[in-house]
């Protein structure tokens, strides 16, 4: 009697487990069914998150997914936004459809594929391309501002031509582009009109390194300008040359009082 109530109690949690498994079958089963029920026709759910999207060439419309209606030389995309169709490379959306790009001559297509860009020696006008004017002594050169040109060394430009570059006695043509003459003398010479004049370095003094400008000269430690030449700087007492060579000040402690140091 002792073993059969034991046999029957053993077996109530396996009748019980019978009845809870499958429940979770279905609820399974049921919630899956729900979820493909929330994705519509032509739209894929997901990898992350919630929600769907329409696949290609459909586009969402309140909870479904519309066909979208690609014009010809154009192809469906992917996303919930814009129109669901891009124009084809060398073609231009205008209203609905797509039309191709039309090239003038002398031009190509760009890299977009949506407009053209003039060859090299063309410019852009009047709805094509013109072949830009390269005067005699002259080179075509990149950018879209400008002549589109420049002068080859040793000219400079002048209107629509070339003109050489007059080199004085003692002179050489510049590098640098903000030169208006076109030139710069040698060292130990200063422009003076269209020539290059000798620069006179008085006693006492020597050429600078920027010669070009100003006197072209400096006076050499201990010597100050004066008029058009280096006079020596006199140094008083207890004072010493400053860093510039051309004037002094006072050791320390003392004090300048008029042309002398004197203690504090």
């Amino acid at each position: 009697m002792r073993t059969i109530t034991m046999l029957r109690a053993w077996s109530r949690p396996r009748v019980f487990l019978h009845f809870i498994v499958p429940s979770l079958g279905v609820l399974l089963i049921l919630g899956a069914n729900a979820a493909e029920a929330a994705v519509p026709e032509n739209a894929t759910a997901r990898s992350y998150g919630s929600g769907w999207t329409c696949d290609s060439g459909y586009r969402k419309s309140g909870e479904e997914c519309l066909p979208v209606i690609v014009p010809e030389d154009a192809y469906a995309t992917s996303g919930d936004y814009g129109r669901g169709w891009e124009c084809r490379h060398g073609f231009r959306e205008d209203s609905e459809r797509c039309l191709p790009v039309q090239i003038p001559a002398n031009a190509y297509l760009d890299a977009s594929g949506t407009g053209w860009r003039c060859n090299r020696g063309f410019r852009e006008a009047d709805g094509g391309c013109v072949e830009i004017p390269v005067p005699e002594n002259g080179y075509l050169v990149g950018g879209a501002y400008g002549p589109g040109w420049k002068c080859e060394r040793g000219f400079s430009s002048a209107v629509d031509s070339c003109t050489p570059i007059l080199v004085p006695e003692n002179g050489f043509l510049s590098e640098s582009v903000s030169s208006k003459r076109g030139w710069e003398c040698e060292r130990g010479y200063l422009p003076a009109g269209d020539a290059c004049k000798k620069i006179a370095v008085p006693e006492n003094a020597y050429l600078s390194e920027s010669s070009r400008y100003g006197e072209g000269w400096e006076c050499e430690r201990g010597f100050a300008k004066s008029g058009d030449g280096c006079l020596a700087v006199t140094v008083p007492a207890n004072a010493h040359l400053r860093y510039d060579g051309a004037s002094w000040e006072c050791d320390k402690p003392f004090r300048k009082r008029n042309d002398a140091c004197s203690s504090p």
